[in-house]
């Protein structure tokens, strides 16, 4: 039986790649032809055994696809793989998750937890002594999240009835749609971790939970409110307000990205981008300080209820992770070595785990 590492060591040619690529409808219609353009699984399987210096010559159809995967040398598995991987790509494509619009994307080189860090500053310098002596300093300890990656995945299987068959669509489109699923499935677990503990997020390293009254940058139901000027302005202050890990100075950290149900949308753009607002007290318009200060607005289905956040840069302040293995930032697929008369199998997997790395560059009202 061929092992994974025999597969990795296979190389189909170019122009098969490219031929049954483009006969699935995952290349584009410039794509070369040649002599496998247009040729069924059966006519690739054939190619596969000739390139090995195997004659497939009398054999039925069954007992090509079967030495097809048997044989060590063969490269029609690796060949599948490729198909398969792109129709995967495409499905993936076709996701357009919000998690990239407020997440940090990091990189992990195994399995096991990597730290990350979160520096303090060196505090304010100070006078000589009466002495004419200087003051030793010294630089503070940082604070430290560990961040982890995980695998989700499937197994794919494709039936020999759809390799006789000459059925590709029974491989690509079921491959579309783990790709598509692989793309949900990220975004359904960046928010559970936000779901987690009733909404507050996850717990820290501190202890406490991601949004936390403690922090400041949590205002509890009673307190809260639907996003108004005022809200809004306070949320402004809070996140200026917020200090480095030494506590030595301001961050002076600003929402960059409004986060919240599909219901506050609208009210939200229209305080980002309007000129004035209406005093709640005198109902008189009032230049608006808040004008142009939110970046990007997500507003998604997958929140309900009142409760929205806001967050700064994410590339000034990273609140929540989204770390690949090795930086390889969609689902991948390998052949399954060995074949039986009931199909082939492909595994098709996806290493990345979701870490909250720090809160200060989160705010989060109750809403009303």
């Amino acid at each position: 039986m061929a092992t994974h590492l025999d597969l990795l060591q296979r190389r189909p040619t170019d122009e098969a790649i490219a031929a049954l690529s483009q006969r699935a409808g995952l290349a584009g219609s410039d794509t070369p032809s040649g002599a496998l353009h247009g040729g069924s699984l059966l006519d690739h399987a054939r190619a596969s055994l000739r390139r090995a210096s195997i004659n497939p010559d009398g054999r039925t159809a069954e007992e090509v696809f079967a030495a097809a995967f048997t044989q060590g040398a063969t490269d029609f598995p690796v060949l599948l793989e490729n198909v398969a991987h792109k129709a995967i790509q495409k499905g993936f494509a076709t996701q357009q998750p919000t998690w990239r619009r407020f997440c940090a994307v990091g990189s992990v080189s195994d399995f096991r937890d990597h730290p990350r860090y979160r520096d303090s500053s060196i505090g304010n310098l100070k006078p000589l002594s009466e002495h004419g002596e200087y003051v030793n300093g010294s630089i503070p300890d940082a604070e430290r999240a560990r961040v982890r990656a995980g695998t989700k995945g499937l197994i794919l299987n494709i039936s020999r009835q759809a390799l006789v068959n000459d059925d590709l669509a029974a491989l690509t489109d079921p491959a579309k749609g783990l790709g598509e699923s692989a793309g949900r499935t990220l975004e359904s677990d960046v928010y559970a971790v936000l779901a987690l503990n009733g909404g507050l997020g996850p717990v820290l390293e501190d202890g406490k939970t991601l949004f936390h009254a403690s922090r400041g940058n949590y205002v509890a139901p009673g307190s809260g409110s639907a996003p108004s000027y005022a809200a809004f302005m306070a949320a402004v202050t809070a996140m200026a307000s917020v200090r480095d890990v030494g506590g030595n100075d301001y961050l002076a950290l600003r929402p960059s990205i409004w986060h919240g149900p599909l219901t506050y949308a609208g009210i939200v753009r229209q305080l980002n981008e309007g000129e004035h607002f209406a005093d709640p007290v005198t109902a008189l318009a009032k230049a608006n300080g808040f004008r142009n200060t939110l970046q990007d607005i997500v507003g998604t289905p997958r929140l309900t209820g009142t409760a929205w956040r806001m967050f700064a840069d994410r590339m000034e302040a990273p609140v929540l992770e989204v770390s690949f293995l090795n930086g390889v930032e969609e689902p991948t697929v390998d052949a399954q070595p060995g074949f039986d008369l009931d199909g082939v199998r492909f595994r098709v997997a996806f290493d990345y785990g979701v870490t909250a790395v720090d809160w200060r560059g989160a705010y989060m009202n109750a809403g009303a």
